[in-house]
Formats: C-alpha cells, sequence, structure tokens
C-alpha cells in the first residue's frame, strides 16, 4: 500500500458538530471562489506571449484545480502548453492535459516523451487538482518531472504511464534547456494545446487558482493539504519568478489578469477615458478598441493611420502593451497596423516621449505583446498608429496597456481567446457546485443521445429516442431552487423536474417515468404538463401548464423554467420567467409553503431517497440548467446576480426565502466526516497487511498504545549466546505450598526456553515458556507433581506481555491451586493439577539456587523481562499488578500492600551497577551472570520500543541482543523492524557496524516490500544505501551527487549511520557519526532526498530493514532509541540524546522533530476498537475467508466461502485492540511473507451504553422483566467495560430495589451485594430511580436480585466478548450495535416458531441483514429490504434470489426488530450482521445492468472505500472492492466472498469509484453487468461527497 496515499488520513476527527464547517465553512484555510468555464467547442483559451526573460530554461512549476467537462475525448485535452514557434512541427513544446480515454498526459521538450498514466481519470463531479514539478538540473532522472494528483505523486515508471508510442525516457534529459515554457517570445496558452501556433487540444471543464512557478520548484504541498483525509486548497505563498503568475479569474472585467504580485495593476480598458486625438478616431472606435473583448466589430479608422489619446484617472507607470488583430472575419493584411507607438506626456499633451514601439504580427486574432523597462511615470498616454499595409483603412481587434501605480514592476497578463465575463463562476474546489452528470446518461442500446457542453449544464438531445440525464448532486431533504433556460424547446417531448435515486439505476428508454419523477414538460407536443412523483406519464391527471400564468401558453424556446422544492415537506413549486403557476388555489408562493404546484407523499418517493435535478427528452431539444453558478445559461441571456440566502450562487430571478442553490457548501452537514468528530475510517477501514508466521498486532504499523498510568523505567535484557542469567539463593526454608509471581516479558526468539524462575533440587520446580507450542507452562517436581499450560501461545516478540502466576495447592478444587493470567485475563488450563497439600520441591529452599533465565546445561533465552515480583506464602491475583487501561490494555499498576514473605523478592533493574538488587525490602539479591550494565534498557512494558523481527526473516542470519544485532550469514535475504513507520511524522534510528567485511556491504534503510526477504534480498525495493560503497538505492537505482558512491569499502567497523525518514516531506538523510551526507540538514528539512516516488509507491508497509545481497557475514546493531551503547560497543553520552518527544537514548543528536519508533509515538491510525474483521489472504487461490467479530469473540471464525460450523482457532485472530487486532500464527491469517486484506467495522465499542426498563410481573410469584420482554428472570449478557442503567420508574416496582451480587438470589442466598461500579438512584417505583452498573475488567459472574424479595431475579453474565442483551424481539438476542454507522452484530438461538424476531439495536431498520448457523453446517443468508419480502441470498453460493414464504419467510424489518418468519432452527446459534444507509457513509442499493463499457452510475452520495455487489436475478459470484488494494480508477481486483481464490487480476470486471458513487465499466461479464440484470450492493465511504476530491 502507498504510505502515502492519504497522507494525514485517519487521525480523527479534527473537527466538531457545529465548528468551522456548520454551515457551510470550508475545510481547510484557503477559499477559492471562483472558476473560468471553457467549453472546448468554443475553442475558448488564455494565452499571452513573453515579453521578458525568465528566471530558468530548467526549472517551474505549474498548478491549478480542475474539474472536468465532456470525458473521453478522442484526443489530446490541455491545461497549460507552449510553443518555440521556430522550431518544426511539435519541436520545442510542452503539453499537460489529457491523452484519449480520460489518461493524465503529458509531453515535455528535450526528452520528455508523450505519456500518459494507466489510470483512468473521469468523475466530472468534483473537483481534481494537479501539480507539475520540472526541474532537469536534478540527476536523478524520474526527479526531473514529478506529477501530483490530489495531493498523491504518480511516480515515473512504467508501472504508472504508458508510451503514446514515441519510446521512452519519459523525462527530460539532464539539465536539457527549455524553449518556450515561460521563455522570452514564446506563446504560452491556458486550456488549450500550442503546435506550431496552431490552437487545438481545447480543456472542457473548470479551472481555479492556476499558478505558474518561474524558476522555483516545489511539491503538491506547496498548494494543498491533507484535512481529515481530504486534500483541499493552501494558499500559495513563496515566489513566483519574473515569467510566473496566478490566475484566480477574481477579476471578471480582465479574466486573465495576474494576482501574483502586491502591486495595484491598471489596465488601459479599466484606466482608460477617451480623450480625443485623431479626429477619424470616434468614442465608438475606442470603445471598441478598449472592450476586452474579441467578439465585437473591430476598431475600424478610414486611411492608413491614426491617433487614440487615453486620459487615466491618474498617473500610471506602462510596462507592456498589446495589440490584437482582427477576427477572421474583419481581417485582411492590408488593414493590419505595423507600427504603433505607446507615448506618454506629462504637460497636458504638448510634448510626447516615445515609450516603445511595437511591431505587429500578421495574421488574425494574432496577439502581439511589447514588455519594456519603464520607470516614468505619465498623466497621458498616446497610441500612436504610424501605418497600414495599404488597405484603404485601419483595422484592429483590441489594444491593451498594462501600468502599475508603483515602482514600474507590473504583472502578468493572459488574453483570451472566446471567453466571456459570464465564463468566470462561483463553481471552486471550496464549493463544488452541482452540474448534470455525464456518466449517469442513459438511452436505448445504451447511448447517450444528450450532448453536454458549456461546463455540464448545457443539453442538447438529438436522437429520436427518449433519454435522461440526472444531476450529479443528489439531496434528500432541504429547500432547493433551479432554473433552466429553454435554448430550443424541441419536439414532440421533453420534462425538466427531479428524480429519485432508483430511477437513476432502471431506467431504459420510453416514456414510463414510473412515478419516481416530477416534472414540467411537453408530452402531447401541443402544450406543458406538470408531472407529480407519484404519477405515470400521460395520465389524465396532468395539468397544462398554459392555463396556469399570465403568458397563457406553453413555456418556448428562450423561456425560464424555475423550480422550487421543499423536500421536507413534500412541496414543489414552478415558474416561468420568475412568475410562479397557480394551479387553482392561488399563484405559488414557496417562500411561505403556500399554494404549491404539486405535492406528494412519502409512498410515492420516500423521505430518505436521493432525488436529483432531470431532464428527459425525445429529439431535438437544447436546455441549459443553473444551479446557481451562471445566470447568464452561458450568455443566452443577461446575468440575474440573484444569491441565495446564504449567499451563495448567481440566479436569474431571486431564489423564495429559504431555498438554496446546489452545491456543497448548501449541503446538510454529514454526521460522519471532515469536519466532525467522527471521520469514515474511525467505522470502517482495509487494511493492508504482510504476514510474519508467528504472532503480530495489525494496525497503526504493529505498534499499540496502552494508556499507561505509571512508568517502568527499565528492563533487563537476556542474551542466549552469553549465557546470561540471574540467579540467588534462600538463606532459610520459605513457603512450601503457596506462591505469586508476577513480571512482564518481552520475548525475542520462541525457539528458546523462557526461564521465568526456576530451582532445582533434585527436581525441580518452573515457571517458563516453553518452545513446542509456546505456551506458559508452571511445572512442579519436574513434572512428576504437576505440569499445566496456559491456552494461549506467547509468540508475538514486538510487545511485553504480563504473567500472573498463583500457586496455593492447599485448596480443595483442584483447578484453584494453580491459576495463570495473562495480560490479565485468566487462563483455561490443560495439563496436571498437584494433589492437594502437594509441596514445592525446590522453590524456597534454603541455599536451593533459584535462577532465571537459565535451565541448566545451554538452556537459556533470548528476550526482556521487567518489574518481578515474588510472594512466597500468599497468593496475591493480577488485579495487585496491572489494571485495565482507557483504551482497554492492560497496563501496570503500582505495586502495594504486597508481603512478599522472608525469601520473595523485587527485581525493577533501576540500577545497573547493582542489576540484581531486591527492591522489596528483603535484600534477597540476584547475582547477575554474564550480564552488562548496557543489557539494562529502556525498552519496557511502558514504552515498547521497535526491534528486528526474527520473524521476518530469521534466514538472514543470527539474531541476538534481544533482536537488535543481526549477523548476516546467509545471501539474498532481508529482515524488517517490529514497527512499521505510519502515515505521517519524522522517524529516526541509528545502527553500527559491528563487523564489517572487505568487499561486502550490507544494505539498510526503509523496506517497501515486506512480502520480500524470506528468499530474496529486498535492496532492490524501498530506500537503501550500502556500506560497501554509502551510495543510496531508491527502488534499486543508484543515486549520484551528494547521495552517490563515496568510494568502495567505505565503512569500518565501529561506524554508526544514523538513518531518517520524513514522511510528511517525502524526505530521507542519512548520517556517518554525526556527519549528514549532502550537507543536509534534517531540521530545517534541507539537503535531502526526495524518496515521496518511492514511498507513494510501497507495496507493503514500510519498515526499517537490513538486506543481505553478497555472500560476506557482516554483523549490525540497531539502536531504536533503547541503547544507545549498541550492547557496549560505545560509550553512552554523558547526557541523554532523546527525540521531539523526549523518548529514547541515542549516541548523536535527534534532529528537530524527529521521533523514535516507539509505541507512543505512533499515532492511531483507522478504526479504533474494530468489533468486526473480515481477512482474505491475497496471493493465494486456497485460503479462506476469515471472519471474526467481538460478539462470537476472538478465535471463533466463520468463513463465507464454507457452509461450515463455527470453528476455533487459537492461533487465527487471538485478540481485538485498541488500535488492529492480533493475529496468531496460522497460515490462512498471518503465513510469512503472504499479502492479506482485513475490513475492519466497529460496532458498539469497548464501552458500551444500554437502558432497560424494569418491570416487576407476576409469574410463578414476582419476577423482574426487562423491556416488555415475554420472559421473566432472564439471564442478562453485560459487557465489560459497558454501563447499564436498570431504570426502574415504574410503578410495579415499588418495594423492589434491583441489585447485583456474586451469589444466586443475593442476601437471600447467603451472599452479599456487589458494589464495585454500581450506583443507585431515587426510590423503586418512582420517577428516576434506577440502579446503574459498570462492569469492572474481569467482574465474576453476577446476580440480579431485590433486596426485600427472595426469587425475583437471575443471572448476569460479565462478557470478556463484547454485546449486550436485547430484549425488543421474540428471541432475545446478545447485540453490539453502533447506531450512528448504522451496523450492529447479533447473536440469537433459534426457536422454530412462526413470526419469530431478534433486537438489532439499531434506530433504524437494517435493509441487508447477514446470517450464518454457529453451531451448524447451514448456507450464508443475505435478506431485507434491499430483497423484498420473503427474499434471500446465499453469499456462500452463486445462485440467484430465493423466496421463501411457505415458512413465514423474511417479513420486512422494522427500526427495532429483524424478522425472521419461520427461518430459524429451534436451538441453533446464530450470528447477524445487520446494516442500513448512513448519508455519507454508507449505502445499500441496488442497479440494473446494460452490458456496456459506459455502464450503471450508482449514487451513493460518498467516494467508496468499499464495495460488495452481488447479481439477484441469476446465477452470478458475489465480488468486493476496496479503495487500498485498488488505489486508482479503474477498479480490476476484486475478492470473492464465496471462494477462496485470491484476487481476480485478469483485467475484465472493471468499475470505476468516483466522487459521489461508483459505475461500472466493463461489458459481457453477468457478475457486474448483464443487460437487464438485477444488482443489489453494499459499499461504505472514504469521504462524503460533501468534501471528496474527485477521484
Amino acid at each position: 500500500m502507498s504510505i502515502l496515499q492519504a497522507n494525514g488520513a485517519g487521525l480523527g476527527g479534527a473537527g466538531a458538530p457545529g465548528g468551522a464547517l456548520a454551515g457551510g465553512g470550508i475545510l481547510g484555510s484557503h477559499a477559492i471562489n471562483q472558476s473560468l468555464r471553457f467549453e472546448s467547442g468554443d475553442t475558448a483559451y488564455l494565452y499571452k506571449t513573453w515579453g521578458s526573460a525568465a528566471d530558468s530554461n530548467q526549472i517551474y512549476t505549474f498548478s491549478c484545480w480542475f474539474k472536468r467537462g465532456n470525458l473521453g475525448n478522442s484526443g489530446i485535452v490541455n491545461f497549460i502548453s507552449s510553443i518555440n514557434t521556430g522550431s518544426g512541427t511539435g519541436q520545442g513544446s510542452n503539453h499537460y492535459g489529457f491523452y484519449n480515454n480520460d489518461k493524465l498526459s503529458y509531453y515535455t521538450e528535450n526528452g520528455g516523451e508523450n505519456a500518459y498514466t494507466k489510470r483512468v481519470f473521469r468523475d466530472p463531479s468534483a473537483w481534481y487538482h494537479v501539480t507539475y514539478q520540472y526541474d532537469t538540473t536534478q540527476s536523478t532522472a524520474t526527479d526531473r518531472l514529478k506529477i501530483y494528483l490530489n495531493g498523491v505523486n504518480i511516480p515515473q515508471g512504467s508501472d504508472n504511464w504508458t508510451s503514446a508510442g514515441f519510446g521512452f525516457p519519459e523525462t527530460p534529459a539532464l539539465n536539457s534547456v527549455m524553449t518556450s515554457m515561460n521563455q522570452n517570445g514564446r506563446l504560452n496558452a491556458i486550456g488549450a494545446g500550442i503546435n506550431n501556433s496552431v490552437n487545438r487540444f481545447y480543456f472542457d471543464g473548470y479551472l481555479a487558482e492556476v499558478i505558474m512557478l518561474d524558476g522555483v520548484t516545489t511539491d503538491c504541498t506547496a498548494f494543498g493539504e491533507f484535512v481529515d483525509g481530504v486534500w483541499v486548497p493552501k494558499a500559495y505563498s513563496g515566489s513566483y519568478g519574473t515569467n510566473g503568475y496566478k490566475l484566480d479569474f477574481s477579476d471578471s472585467n480582465y479574466i486573465g489578469r495576474d494576482k501574483s504580485g502586491s502591486k495595484t495593476l491598471v489596465t488601459s480598458p479599466s484606466f482608460s477615458t477617451f480623450g480625443g486625438g485623431d479626429t477619424n478616431f470616434t468614442q465608438a472606435n475606442y470603445d471598441r478598441a478598449f472592450n476586452n473583448t474579441l467578439t465585437d466589430s473591430s476598431c475600424d479608422r478610414t486611411g492608413s493611420g491614426g491617433i487614440i489619446d487615453i486620459t487615466p484617472s491618474s498617473s500610471v507607470t506602462p510596462v507592456s502593451h498589446t495589440m490584437i488583430n482582427a477576427s477572421s472575419s474583419a481581417y485582411t493584411a492590408a488593414s493590419r497596423p505595423n507600427s504603433v507607438l505607446l507615448q506618454g506626456s506629462n504637460d497636458g499633451g504638448s510634448n510626447w516621449t516615445t515609450i516603445d514601439d511595437l511591431t505587429n504580427g500578421s495574421g488574425a486574432n494574432t496577439a502581439t505583446t511589447s514588455s519594456f523597462s519603464n520607470t516614468t511615470s505619465y498623466a497621458k498616454l498616446r497610441l500612436n498608429i504610424s501605418e497600414n499595409h495599404g488597405g484603404s483603412n485601419t483595422r484592429f481587434a483590441e489594444y491593451v496597456v498594462i501600468a502599475s501605480e508603483d515602482n514600474g514592476d507590473g504583472e502578468n497578463i493572459f488574453f483570451n481567446t472566446n471567453l466571456a465575463v459570464s465564463d468566470v463562476v462561483p463553481d471552486s474546489p471550496t464549493n463544488n457546485f452541482a452540474t448534470m452528470n455525464e456518466v449517469q446518461v442513459q438511452g436505448p442500446s445504451n447511448t447517450a443521445p444528450y450532448a453536454l457542453s458549456e461546463g455540464s449544464l448545457k443539453m442538447t438531445s438529438t436522437a429520436n429516442a427518449y433519454a435522461q440525464m440526472s444531476g450529479a448532486m443528489g439531496v434528500q431533504s432541504g429547500k432547493w431552487y433551479t432554473e433552466t433556460y429553454i435554448n430550443s424547446a424541441g419536439y414532440p417531448s421533453w420534462y425538466i423536474g427531479w428524480i429519485a435515486r432508483d430511477r437513476l439505476t432502471t431506467f431504459t428508454g420510453g416514456n414510463d417515468f414510473d412515478g419516481v419523477t416530477t416534472g414540467l414538460g411537453y408530452f402531447t407536443g401541443s402544450n406543458v404538463y406538470i408531472l407529480d412523483f407519484g404519477q405515470t406519464n400521460n395520465v389524465s391527471t396532468q395539468v397544462a401548464v398554459s392555463g396556469l400564468w399570465s403568458g397563457a401558453r406553453a413555456p418556448t424556446t428562450g423561456d425560464i423554467i424555475g423550480c422550487a422544492v421543499d423536500f421536507d415537506n413534500r412541496k414543489i413549486w414552478w415558474s416561468i420567467n420568475g412568475e410562479y403557476v397557480d394551479v387553482g388555489s392561488g399563484a405559488g408562493d414557496p417562500a411561505n409553503g403556500t399554494n404549491p404546484t404539486s405535492t406528494y407523499t412519502a409512498s410515492d418517493v420516500a423521505d430518505d431517497a436521493y432525488k436529483f435535478a432531470w431532464q428527459t427528452g425525445y429529439a431535438s431539444t437544447t436546455k441549459t440548467i443553473n444551479f446557481g453558478q451562471d445566470s447568464t445559461f452561458a450568455g443566452a441571456t443577461t446575468a440575474g446576480g440573484n444569491a441565495d440566502g446564504n449567499g451563495i450562487g448567481d440566479f436569474k430571478y431571486a431564489p423564495p426565502s429559504g431555498f438554496l442553490a446546489l452545491c456543497t457548501s448548501n449541503l446538510p452537514d454529514i454526521t460522519i466526516g471532515p469536519g466532525q468528530t467522527n471521520q469514515a475510517d474511525d467505522f470502517f477501514e482495509p487494511i493492508l497487511y504482510t504476514g510474519n508466521g508467528g504472532t503480530q498486532h495489525i494496525g497503526s504499523g504493529g505498534a499499540q498504545h496502552p494508556q499507561d498510568t505509571i512508568t517502568i523505567a527499565n528492563s533487563l535484557k537476556f542474551n542466549h549466546a552469553d549465557s546470561s542469567f540471574l540467579s540467588y539463593s534462600p538463606g532459610a526454608n520459605g513457603a512450601t505450598k503457596i506462591m505469586t509471581y508476577s513480571g512482564w516479558i518481552k520475548l525475542a526468539d520462541t525457539s528458546k526456553y523462557h526461564i521465568l524462575l526456576q530451582a532445582v533440587s533434585g527436581s525441580y520446580d518452573t515457571i517458563w515458556v516453553e518452545p513446542t507450542n509456546d505456551k506458559l507452562q508452571v511445572v512442579l517436581g519436574s513434572t512428576s507433581t504437576a505440569v499445566v499450560s496456559s491456552t494461549r501461545s506467547l509468540r508475538d516478540i514486538s510487545k511485553w506481555y504480563h504473567i500472573c502466576v498463583n500457586v496455593d495447592t492447599t485448596q480443595a478444587t483442584a483447578s484453584d491451586r494453580i491459576k495463570i493470567w495473562i495480560d490479565g485475563v485468566q487462563e483455561t488450563l490443560t495439563g496436571t493439577q498437584p494433589a492437594q497439600d502437594a509441596t514445592f520441591s525446590a522453590w524456597f529452599k534454603s541455599g536451593v539456587t533459584h535462577r532465571i533465565n537459565f535451565e541448566g546445561g545451554s538452556t537459556y533465552g533470548n528476550g526482556y523481562i521487567a518489574e518481578v515480583h515474588v510472594a512466597e506464602g500468599t497468593t496475591y491475583d493480577y488485579t495487585y499488578f496491572g489494571q485495565v487501561g482507557s483504551n482497554g490494555y492492560w497496563i501496570p499498576k503500582t505495586v502495594s500492600s504486597i508481603t512478599y514473605g522472608d525469601e520473595g523478592f523485587h527485581l525493577d533493574f533501576a540500577d545497573s551497577s547493582a542489576i540484581g538488587d531486591d527492591e522489596s525490602g528483603n535484600t534477597n539479591d540476584f547475582t547477575a551472570t554474564n550480564i552488562a550494565a548496557t543489557d539494562v534498557t529502556i525498552d519496557s512494558p511502558t514504552q515498547n520500543f521497535s526491534t528486528m523481527d526474527l520473524n521476518r526473516y530469521s534466514g538472514i542470519g543470527t539474531f541476538s541482543e534481544g533482536n537488535l544485532t543481526v549477523a548476516t550469514t546467509t545471501n539474498n535475504r532481508s529482515t524488517y523492524g517490529t514497527i512499521a513507520v505510519p502515515l505521517s511524522g519524522k522517524w529516526y534510528y541509528e545502527v553500527r557496524v559491528d563487523s564489517y567485511a572487505s568487499g561486502g556491504g550490507a544494505h539498510f534503510g526503509w523496506g517497501t516490500d515486506v512480502s520480500k526477504g524470506g528468499n530474496e534480498a529486498s535492496s532492490s525495493e524501498g530506500i537503501q544505501f550500502s556500506t560497501y560503497n554509502e551510495r543510496v538505492l531508491l527502488n534499486g537505482t543508484g543515486q549520484s551527487g551528494g547521495y552517490g558512491s563515496t568510494g568502495t569499502d567505505v565503512a569500518s567497523n565501529g561506524d554508526v549511520y544514523s538513518v531518517l525518514l520524513d514522511v510528511d516531506n517525502g524526505l530521507f538523510y542519512y548520517a556517518k557519526n554525526g556527519t549528514y551526507f549532502n550537507s543536509a540538514n534534517p531540521s530545517n528539512s534541507t539537503g535531502g532526498l526526495d524518496v515521496s516516488n518511492v514511498l507513494r509507491a510501497a507495496t507493503t508497509e514500510v519498515r526499517p530493514n537490513l538486506a543481505r545481497g553478497g555472500s560476506y557475514n557482516e554483523t549490525y546493531t540497531f539502536n531504536f532509541g533503547q541503547d544507545p551503547s549498541f550492547n557496549g560497543g560505545e560509550t553512552a553520552p554523558g547526557t541523554d540524546k532523546t527525540d521531539a518527544n523526549g523518548v529514547g537514548k541515542f549516541l548523536y543528536d535527534v534532529p528537530t522533530g524527529f521521533l523514535a519508533l516507539m509505541d507512543d509515538n505512533i499515532p492511531q491510525e483507522g478504526v479504533e476498537s474494530p468489533d468486526f474483521v473480515w481477512i482474505k489472504e491475497r496471493n493465494n487461490n486456497s485460503k479462506s475467508h476469515y471472519l471474526f467479530d467481538t460478539v462470537r469473540g476472538a478465535t471463533k471464525n466463520l468463513h463465507t466461502d464454507s457452509t461450515a460450523a463455527e470453528a476455533t482457532d487459537t492461533d487465527s485472530l487471538l485478540s481485538f485492540d485498541y488500535q488492529g487486532f492480533t493475529v496468531g500464527s496460522n497460515g490462512d491469517v498471518n503465513g510469512s511473507a503472504d499479502t492479506y486484506v482485513a475490513w475492519n467495522w466497529k460496532a458498539g465499542g469497548i464501552a458500551p451504553t444500554k437502558t432497560y426498563t424494569v418491570k416487576v410481573v407476576s409469574d410463578s410469584g414476582n419476577k423482574y422483566r426487562f423491556d416488555d420482554f415475554g420472559t421473566s428472570a432472564v439471564t442478562l449478557e453485560l459487557q465489560e467495560g459497558g454501563t447499564y442503567t436498570f431504570d426502574q420508574s415504574d410503578s410495579s416496582n415499588s418495594g423492589h430495589p434491583l441489585r447485583f451480587s456474586t451469589t444466586s438470589n443475593g442476601t437471600h442466598g447467603g451472599g452479599s451485594e456487589y458494589t464495585t461500579g454500581v450506583t443507585t438512584t431515587g426510590t423503586p417505583g418512582t420517577t428516576g430511580a434506577k440502579t446503574v452498573i459498570t462492569v469492572a475488567h474481569g467482574a465474576p459472574i453476577l446476580y440480579y436480585y431485590c433486596t426485600q424479595h427472595s426469587g425475583m431475579g437471575g443471572q448476569a453474565n460479565t462478557n470478556t466478548t463484547h454485546g449486550s442483551s436485547n430484549f425488543d424481539g421474540s428471541i432475545q438476542s446478545v447485540v453490539s450495535a453502533n447506531t450512528d454507522a448504522g451496523f450492529s452484530i447479533c447473536t440469537y438461538t433459534g426457536t422454530s416458531t412462526v413470526s419469530e424476531s431478534f433486537g438489532h439495536g439499531l434506530n433504524q431498520a437494517p435493509e441487508l441483514v447477514i446470517t450464518k448457523a454457529r453451531n451448524t453446517t447451514d448456507a450464508w443468508r443475505v435478506h431485507g429490504s434491499i430483497l423484498g419480502t420473503d427474499k434471500f441470498l446465499a453469499l456462500s453460493g452463486t445462485n440467484a434470489v430465493a423466496t421463501d414464504s411457505s415458512n413465514g419467510g423474511f417479513p420486512d424489518n422494522t427500526d427495532t426488530l429483524v424478522n425472521l418468519g419461520y427461518e430459524s432452527t429451534n436451538g441453533t446459534n446464530y450470528v447477524a450482521y445487520c446494516f442500513h444507509s448512513v448519508p455519507g457513509y454508507s449505502a445499500v442499493g441496488s442497479y440494473i445492468g446494460n452490458n456496456s463499457t459506459d455502464g450503471p452510475f450508482s449514487f451513493t452520495g460518498f467516494r467508496p472505500a468499499w464495495l460488495m455487489l452481488k447479481r439477484s436475478d441469476s446465477a452470478a459470484d458475489w465480488l468486493i472492492y476496496d479503495n487500498k488494494r485498488d488505489t486508482f480508477n479503474q477498479m480490476q481486483f476484486p475478492l470473492f466472498p464465496r471462494s477462496p481464490d485470491d484476487e481476480y487480476t485478469s483485467n475484465l470486471l472493471h468499475v470505476d469509484f468516483l466522487s459521489n458513487g461508483f459505475k461500472i465499466r466493463n461489458a459481457t461479464y453477468g457478475e457486474t453487468n448483464a443487460s437487464g440484470g438485477n444488482y443489489i450492493y453494499l459499499a461504505f465511504a472514504e469521504q462524503p461527497f460533501k468534501f471528496a476530491n474527485a477521484r
């Protein structure tokens, strides 16, 4: 995955409801208020011929925002181009824009060939941003031209680009010199291509904030930034250079005016008044000369020359002037002016000084510009045309003087061709207006009879068949106003109106509008009719418009139809030329909500259905719609200048009060997304990861984030090869039957015994992690007395485990004699418990050696231990040593009130000079053997640092010293760090050369393909440098200059390299013994190597790595901040050198802002505490889909490609964590070097809240009943961490206080009241009476009871799994629900009764429910309103939708219930995943296929991150697409839920993810687009359409 794919995304919501974005605020800090519309059919463009030398002929940067108009142009379209007119065809030219088939393209001179992207950009509904960074001085070819799209680099190379037939290289030659872009005398154009003075390749759409930097190179971050995952504009604050410019189109009087400078710029059209001169030049001639348009008639004077005097309002300093020849219809060579003198006077015109002599060029529309150095201001100016070429008159189109009111340093002005004032519109990247949606056009035979123009606002239909087109912006509610200009009324049939979403995907031609449209239009050809929602076309109730307004006729060409829709109150008003029609009760008055033209009901169109502006027509008709961006309708009429109530938009007629323009600023606030507390990826996120064959945490780079409340400063590192251990011999006999052990351990090598405490006296007593299955064992009496093992295997070498063991053989119950807790969870033990009153063989015996990390012989461990407590004679459970932190992790706590016994001890390793000192007060000090002071490290349970990962990959050689030292022994191998680099930040580590082999040289740096390493070196992947020559390699390509070779065999033993990665700026640095290469200074971001291309092209997560490509044995030691001595190889600094957060200890100073790879430094990314995880291996076609959820519990898996019952696999998903989850060694979820995708959803989370209404009923005596469920005194399921309110306000509770106990029937059963986390309020039976319990971690099984009466209550299970009892249906369910995200997980047990139902916990009826039997073989079933009553599909099969009504089927769901009818088996356990649509976040929908590559478009209201779809009316596969595996359009790598197949790579099943939905892009294949086929889908958002970038 690309590490910079969405830099800054997923870090949680920066905004809040009602914050800066509420009510239309912008996202980010920089507003762009307008854009310039280009219509390719008008051959419209801006141009300039440079009159001054550029600052550079090798360097420039170009940036612009654009919104596409017509897609699929057959040729090239351009944002910007330039030409050296003196060269041959195509030579010296530069073109940036789009190539055929919507692919971004470029052509640059000096070696940059005509290349185009492999990805497509065909999203016309939102804005893109592009940056071109051109610098031929860069030694690396791929750095000479960098192209960024929406803040993401599109790296050079054949993976991303295709040559357009000219061959490669793709980039300009080194140090090549430009001859055209920004160069003196050369023509540059915006919105068109220029080739040998021929204008062509016209852009179609909108451009905003066009910026050129002359001689300045910078990346996209100078112009944009990520805010809540969206790329938004940022104000540029740097230098523009001499021939640089900023065109923001804010001056509609002079469209091409440059706003890059701070000077007050004036131009002759704005400052001039006609001052007389030659009498043959009249006021009318003057007006034409200075009217700033090429469409008016020419300025003519009878005769061969003449004078025009210009009188500015104040003195000005001219800096350039331009003559533009007449248009082609008026131009003749004979009448063309030749010499044009610009003169100035400061004495009223008595004396004139010639400022410049311009020799005008030939050719119609030709503009000739002359810029000059002038510092003199003049009160009057004169244009002296001295001659023409012999014609009877002098004729030209326009003359412009550019001047400034300061020192003469004027700005750069572009002249326009065929662009009008009306083309400056308020549609912009910070307020995106609706347009008509080209990707939605549908007509007969899959054609698109409507032709779009004028920025997708003008629609022309010419085909003799019905076609329809809808707007790109759907709304569910609100009041909206639109206008439509009838350019050509047409015949015989058309409608203007609104349409509901389901109609968008079902139109197949014809005029049967099926009641889901509302409109005004022709039908019979003789009049105009009103069509209501709920009506079909051509019904008797249609009303002719001619009798409803003063015009008393049908609207026709030139009329403007207004439409005011109130979707909140289901009313619609129509107006004609500003007059609202009267349907009999008076003229319509939308502002007051009276006399609507038509109304509708919720049964006609659902309130939550998306509605769209809509047009349909037959044969020739042309109309132009205005959503608020252009009241002239592309120049068809004069502007109205009327804004809506929010001050937004430009309408011909005033919108009624309360009715708004259709634009993103006016769209309702979303509840999930930018500016809100929760972002989409807080509730759903795909994660890509690479297996390591052991145990690893997935999410946030593998780092976990316990919220610690204390600090454990140190740990002790053991190394097997050093035979290191601790030992102590008691001076007297201690306890013989009872003891407690508590300690924290971090394993380094699971192939070794890890002895936590052992004593041998003939037989031995031991606590260890044994390597056969990595389980914790307690052995008493050398296995003859007892041996018990944990269920859990300890295989994660990147985390700290807490171990607590209680031994008490006096207990009567065998299972109570040895207890083990791992991370606060009691283990279910296997093996043999000791006999009652069995005695220890060796523990606490006088003179018997007690050892840590040594079993005898040569058995030593590798790893770390911290905070060891051993008490003899007393048992203390896990709660004395740890607690559940605020985010659910088990964390240390201050240990107090411990009686250690005479032979107990406490080791904290705080004093490196007295490592084994006992801190219990007993002075039972341990002797350290083969342990040095440097083995005391700061890696601890409260600051967990990265190490190198033995599981990735041990084949490289030998790991030692806590996996910080790696000795390479095998060719072509790599290994990686345990913590991956996150999506942002600046990161630092050090590595020491312990043993260098001449001629060798390993590579280390940052690996970007972690799947490589087991059998191949990764030096060709990522950012590497070699200790042989210190040259940096980027994806295998050697660099030069400051990052090139410094010689051979340059590394020496003892050299320490600092390795840095600045993800925020895409820069790499490294230093040798404190001196940075390339004279870099990372603290101020100078001298670094640009590695943004490498990061953005990363195949997997990015990790520190070491690669051995040769046959040389070498040794390297890493310091990620835990040991600046490098295991004693260096002397640690006297003063700690920490990172920017004060973390870690390094040998050299850490540059400003850089951090150690330590868990607390890693930012949160993605879903916090996922509840549902769906894992699929991507590169193996025999590995099943694995589904896990918190309600069923970790390790319990189901497979969508199987009907098998639920299985338990203790090596699969081991735990759901705060920032992801942990997987074990199961090869289906964590195979070494295998690649995986995990789709993560959040349901109720770790701290749910729920209220139960309590009543007391008579049921064989009084009983408690909850939520009026049909059964009394039920068993409750309460989640640890959940807060539950038992509301006893009902009068039946009088005299029956509800309380909790650990004993059945509470005090009546001999128990006592349980009060942990419990509060009570009020008197039962009165308003406000309640008992509230927050279930503590590890809470025992509880029982609720009445304090006054026996036998009223029942059991309350306190689950370590998630979910809470729900009593809404006929079946009691356990539910974890997220009402914000519209998702819940439910478990229930079937009853085989009619009209079964269970509560789903949401506040809205699920549209799609997926169910599976857990304890028996049965198919997966998918049902819900999306399929209809009684209908279902099998997720585990390909079958078409089936109907089952004979057994009650699947009745419609409700806001509280999933109705099953008679669809469960008595005693069978089920799980159900329930989904309903949430605006801007999720969508359940359907579409109908058309068997075309221009397939159906489905509006979701967001830019999708994930899509699952299935044909429902015929056999076909389920398919899943996501934005992490397919990072750009077109999407083509689906996975199949019903099959274990790996990713489909045959390039056939294409889908485009767009800013507002998705579009099917393949024909022939029934899985996605069979003609007439019915399809359903479930989709989740990356970003809501209100803020989304175009994709």
